[in-house]
This record gives C-alpha cells, structure tokens and sequence, in this order.
C-alpha cells in the first residue's frame, strides 16, 4: 500500500485564460516655504496578457524647477508553459548564475526552468518510510509529535512517502494499531532540503543579451553582449550537481558546484570557479555553505573568497574587488521564548574599505 502526503492541488482552481491589462501608477510632488513645488514624480506599470504571454513595461516620469525627463524602467514579455514549467522571457530581466556569480539586468533573451509556476509541484527529495501490517490496523502519522493524518492500512508491506515541511530536521513517527489494538511505532530522524533536486530532475536558466546600463537613469543604454546562465541536476536524493558560466568579450568563467544533504546533520553547498581572459581577468574562486535547522535551533556558515582578478559580469559596474567575505549565524525559538537571531559578517576587499557587520533580532508575540 502506497500512502501520499502530497498537498494536492484542489480540483476546483480557476485558471483565467481570459485577455486582460492593468495600469498602476503612483504621484508624488514635493516642496518647501519657498516654492510650492520642487519636483513632482509620476510612475507607471503597464501590463497586457494574451494567452500565457504576458507583456510589461513600466517608468518614471520626474519633473525639478530645473529639469523634467522620462526614464523607461523595464520593458519584458514572459510566456510560461505550466506543463513543464519552463520560462521563455524576451526583453529587460535579471539574471543570476549562482554563488559565485553575479546578479545583472540583461536585455534579450532567457530560457529557464521556474519551479513557481506550479506551487503544488515538489521539487526537493521528500521523506519516504515503509513497514508492515500484519492484520488491517489504524495508523497515525505523527511529524515533530504533530498529529498529521490517520489513515487505514491493509496487511501487507507499506510506503508512507512525499513527508515534507518546511527545511530542516524533524522526526516521522507512525503509530499502528490492529484489530487487537497491539501498537506497533516505527520512527526516522531525516532532514529536508530544500536546495537539492528530486533524483532526475533539471533546473537551469540561459540568459543572453547586452548588459544594461545606467539603470533607472537612461532609457536605452545598454552595454556589451554577455551571457548568464546554470544547469542543476539531482543525481542522488542526497546530491545535486550544477554548472554554471557567465561570458563577456573580456573574459569567460566556469564554477561547478555541489549541493549535498549529510544524513540527517545539515546541508552543505559547495562551489569551484575559474575566470579566463586577460591578465586582468584571469582568477579563482571558492564558496561553501554550511546550514542546519530543527525545531528549535538554526546555525549557519557561508564563506566565499575571491583573488584579485577574478572576474564576473557586476565587476564592470562595481568600484570595489571582494576578497573573502564571511557570515556566521545563530538563531534559537520556543513558542515562549520568542526567536533570537545573531549574525556576524565580515568583509575584506582588494579594492575597497573593510567592513564588519553584527545584527541580533529579538521577536516576541505579546498577544494573540
């Protein structure tokens, strides 16, 4: 017997295939005693669907005693297919290659996978647990010591499978009771991550076009060609391997990587890179990523270096060279308690000022 704890999608969904546009817009105006306007701001966003196309574009128009200009934002058509959730995107869209890349706003084309476009679909490996019941028995599937279903069960062999929640470690229990009312439980200890991929399954993004520049300034300026993208695939329930790279007519980079689910202990990222160009574009790159999260109490580490000339696609518009930046993090929460947070990162730069960072966060419902 196969028992699914899949959230299913409910039968009654309206899918609109219906035409339709909306208009946003936003008005501020600004001034002082000595002038009764300064400088005014209109915005908009204009969207337009036609099928599963849908097209946008939006922009400021600002207006000073000394000058008035209207600047175009972004201007994209997206066409989702739900079946196999794939993103085709034409025009102005940010792109990101991975941890060891950067995120840029591109204009042209990008082909992608987007998990998204399906809130019900699973991605992730889930928790399977299996059994026997030798007389028909009542079970109680139990996640953290919360009651989640009872379900009937034959005699015979049993799978209790697709057991998500969100990230991190719990405990599944099932308590069986026969027709004798004996109790049999069967638990497991497991850990959910949400950054692996079902063994099988493909995530990737291709993006190609000219970089845009001056963003929010100028309306059509826009850079050299360059392409973005990654491809990620689950090989094991426990790993997931990837590929990413990112090319510019100065250089060309290429960073593997591997995602990795230790038993029940946490979830480690790991990440190689390389950039090949010039002398001035020629480098090495490394990040690795520990996290671990129960009911109670998160920690986490991320640690990324850079060399000097190490190059990616934002160094064209970035003043500063990171060298190695660092993060820490704790967190703890009960209900009575509260939620305490404390992080600490460090930054180093080639080019650019030191700098350290500590944030603690403390919350705490006082009421219902």
């Amino acid at each position: 017997s196969r028992i699914d704890l899949t959230n299913h999608r409910p039968s009654n969904i309206y899918i609109p295939r219906e035409n339709s546009l909306f208009l946003n817009y936003g008005i501020s105006a600004s001034g002082n005693k000595d002038e009764t306007l300064s400088v005014f701001d209109l915005t908009h966003e204009f969207v337009f669907r036609k099928g599963r196309t849908l097209y946008l574009t939006d922009g400021i128009y600002s207006q000073t005693k000394n000058d008035s200009a209207y600047t175009r934002l972004i201007t994209q058509a997206i066409h989702d297919d739900p079946n196999s959730l794939r993103r085709f995107t034409a025009g102005d869209h940010t792109v990101f290659s991975g941890p060891l890349g950067s995120q840029v706003l591109l204009g042209g084309a990008g082909y992608s996978k987007n998990f998204n476009i399906d809130p019900y679909y699973i991605n992730y490996p889930s928790v399977h647990l299996g059994g026997t019941s030798a007389t028909p028995s009542q079970g109680e599937i139990y996640i953290d010591g919360m009651l989640m279903r009872t379900v009937d069960i034959p005699p015979g062999p049993f799978i209790v499978g697709n057991i998500t929640r969100y990230e991190g470690a719990g405990d599944v229990e099932i308590v069986l009771r026969d027709a004798f009312n004996r109790e049999q439980r069967i638990s497991h200890p497991f850990y959910l991550a949400e950054n692996l991929l079902v063994p099988g399954e493909h995530e990737f993004s291709y993006n190609a076009g000219a970089l845009r520049e001056d963003f929010g300034i100028e309306s059509n300026e826009y850079g050299d060609a360059s392409f973005s993208g990654f491809h990620r695939y689950g090989y094991r329930d426990w790993l997931t391997v990837g590929l990413s790279s990112e090319i510019h007519s100065d250089f060309f980079s290429l960073v593997p990587r591997a995602s990795i689910k230790w038993k029940h202990y946490g979830f480690f990222d790991f990440a190689i890179g390389t950039s090949t160009g010039n002398s001035d574009h020629s480098g090495f790159a490394s990040a690795l990523e520990y996290f671990y999260r129960n009911r109670r109490f998160s920690a986490g580490l991320k640690v990324r270096n850079f060399s000097e000339n190490y190059s990616r696609l934002d160094d064209l518009y970035r003043t500063d060279k990171p060298n190695l930046e660092a993060q820490i993090r704790f967190g703890y929460s009960t209900p009575a308690f509260g939620s305490l947070n404390i992080g600490f990162t460090s930054n180093t730069f080639h080019i650019g000022e030191d700098r350290d960072e500590i944030a603690v966060t403390y919350n705490k419902r006082l009421a219902r």
